[in-house]
């Protein structure tokens, strides 16, 4: 999974344009190689992360014992479309390659609107439709998304700037679609 992800997390955090003391969240973060990136990226900042998997969470508590002590790191469980954190709690939220089980997305883009700090931005990475097709495994509960479906996902829950911007080739083909808070 990590080394399947690694160009669109680098990507995508690059996208992100983290700052030092930024609070960023990082939605559905499975083998936790973006959560380590994302430390490197925020000396002073604070890093969250909420995963849907029981499984996921118990191995990256365990490979970020250090961080989370330093309370530099918070990790929980839970979901998208409830996410148990205050209005305008972070700076910058990223997700990368969970759109596709998202149980109500227009609920989802809606929760990360709220827990962003006005101006805050978002980056979603995901498969192209092309390289999912490529994928067997898109046959058992994927939902595949276009640029244009997921910028008017967020376009309708408030976001401006949205762009989309697509990289990488053959199954590894993905597109970052980013916006801004309002």
């Amino acid at each position: 999974m990590n080394a399947g992800n690694r160009e669109m997390n680098v990507a995508a955090i690059e996208a992100l344009g983290v700052a030092p003391a930024h609070r960023v969240l990082e939605v559905g973060f499975g083998g936790a190689a973006a959560l380590a990136d994302l430390l490197a990226s925020t000396p002073r900042g604070r890093i969250t992360g909420l995963e849907l998997s029981p499984t996921m969470l118990r191995r990256a508590r365990r490979q970020f014992r250090e961080a989370i002590a330093q309370r530099r790191l918070q990790l929980e469980q839970g979901s998208i479309d409830s996410m148990p954190y205050p209005d305008a709690s972070f700076d910058r939220v990223l997700s990368v390659n969970t759109i596709y089980f998202w149980p109500d997305p227009p609920a989802a883009v809606r929760e990360i609107r709220r827990v962003l700090v006005p101006a805050g931005r978002l980056v979603l990475g995901y498969r192209t439709p092309a390289a999912m097709a490529k994928i067997p495994p898109t046959r058992y509960g994927f939902r595949v998304y276009d640029a244009a479906e997921v910028e008017g996902l967020l376009r309708s829950a408030g976001f401006q700037e949205v762009a989309s911007a697509e990289s990488g080739a053959d199954r590894r083909a993905f597109i970052l679609t980013q916006a801004v808070a309002r």
